[in-house]
């Protein structure tokens, strides 16, 4: 039987002077301890329902590296929504924090989905969710996390958006959302840790990945192509928006991010690596800094916005 219970205490962990606030919290699902971190924005008023943004990390990473690298805490402030970010448990046989989604994660036993709807639960209770907005995104595993919950919680999830991830072949042959699902799947075309044109066991191409939602979306197959401008040279690489709608206004899009690589595109150097020890030691294993021609929160935002559940 699934319990979800509230762990009264938390910490917070924001600017006191500042009128947003940020929470590490948790719930109990299958008698474990989940944690998340939520992030209310400036303007949050209980009595007015908010849309939620998911926002789930990378393998080995956490909920704290992935919000201070994200830039959703601002982006949450200055649109007026609600992000939590989930923390994914450790492997047992590894010891590295996942998201249980198939592929080289397949002999997790871990309710991942499970966990997510009971957190959305919580979520609308405590919080005044507006159960019609509420979205996922993530980096890399949690990109997979995102494309997993298309497939398994789409009557809940209201549109997705992947950012150097991908789907499993696990993920896809048991995919059977109950409504068409907006998807923005975002990738460097040089991806070397989620390959761009995927590997047999364990990983989609990004071409098969967006050939599913095309087709299960019933999109036109022709697209429309957007070159963004490439405002930093320095960056070496540029990003091309590829726009496939159905008769619905749904779409399923896809920036490819020419000479990218596994990449969060927008960190500037104005982003602190040595804030604190964790982002510090997760920057110097794996250093996604990359495309500067585009912020990502934003991008994220103003493509989940559109939607709403009916």
């Amino acid at each position: 039987m699934r319990k979800t219970l509230s762990i009264l205490l938390f910490f917070l962990i924001s600017n006191p002077l500042s009128s947003q606030i940020t929470l590490k919290k948790s719930v109990i699902h299958d008698s474990l301890e989940r944690k998340f971190i939520i992030h209310l924005p400036k303007k949050f008023d209980k009595s007015k329902s908010l849309p939620l943004v998911l926002c789930f990390h990378g393998y080995t990473s956490s909920a704290e590296i992935i919000m201070s690298y994200s830039d959703f805490n601002k982006t949450s402030d200055e649109f007026n929504f609600i992000v939590v970010y989930p923390q994914g448990l450790k492997e047992k046989n590894t010891g590295k924090t996942h998201w249980n989604v198939g592929g080289w994660t397949k002999d997790s036993k871990v309710d991942d989905v499970g966990f997510v709807e009971n957190l959305i639960d919580y979520l609308i209770v405590n919080y005044n969710i507006n159960e019609k907005q509420i979205y996922s995104t993530g980096f890399s595993n949690g990109g997979y996390m995102s494309f997993l919950l298309a497939c398994e919680l789409s009557n809940r999830i209201t549109a997705i958006a992947s950012i150097s991830g991908s789907m499993t072949p696990e993920t896809l042959k048991q995919c059977a959302p109950e409504r068409h699902v907006p998807i923005l799947q975002v990738h460097g075309e040089n991806d070397n840790v989620v390959p761009y044109k995927g590997s047999k066991k364990w990983t989609l191409s990004i071409n098969n990945v967006m050939n599913y939602w095309i087709k299960f979306n019933k999109c036109n197959e022709e697209s429309i192509i957007k070159k963004y401008p490439d405002r930093v040279k320095s960056d070496s690489s540029f990003c091309i928006l590829y726009k496939y709608i159905n008769s619905d206004g749904i779409e399923t899009n896809h920036i490819k991010v020419i000479n990218g690589d596994h990449d969060w595109p927008g960190i500037n150097n104005e982003f602190n690596i040595n804030q604190n020890s964790e982002t510090k030691t997760f920057f110097t294993k794996y250093d996604i800094r990359g495309n500067l021609d585009i912020k990502m929160s934003y991008e994220i935002w103003n493509f989940l916005n559109k939607y709403s559940l009916n």
